[in-house]
């Protein structure tokens, strides 16, 4: 899938209005979030991109006095999961009885509890 990666800046720019933005957005067809030091930067798949929707829920914001600009590009088209998977999913270790790791984890200690999971399965 191709998706579609938006930058928005809001002023005031607050937690409150990063959450509400992304319920918002999430109405619009947004799939995922991060929030940033100006806004929030969103993901949303490119066949169900509406831009006329997004600009309604823009103006329709319930926050009053609430600047809202965006851009946007193509996100790049990679496995994002599979990138998630290699760069921040890591093992867990607990003391020295229990680690919980993946499958793909190799470098892990040898303990009492080996908790295996395939992220996935997860």
């Amino acid at each position: 899938m191709k998706y579609f990666e938006f930058t928005f800046s809001t002023r005031p720019c607050s937690e409150t209005v990063s959450d509400v933005l992304a319920a918002v957005l999430g109405e619009a067809g947004f799939e995922s979030f991060v929030t940033t030091d100006n806004g929030l930067t969103a993901y949303i798949q490119q066949a169900l991109c509406d831009e006329a929707a997004i600009k309604e829920a823009i103006a329709e914001f319930p926050i009053p006095d609430t600047d809202i600009t965006y851009s946007y590009v193509e996100a790049e088209d990679k496995d994002w999961n599979e990138e998630w998977e290699k760069n921040f999913f890591q093992p867990i270790i607990i003391g020295d009885r229990c680690v919980i790791h993946s499958t793909f984890h190799h470098d892990v200690p040898q303990v009492e509890y080996d908790i295996v999971i395939n992220p996935q399965m997860a």
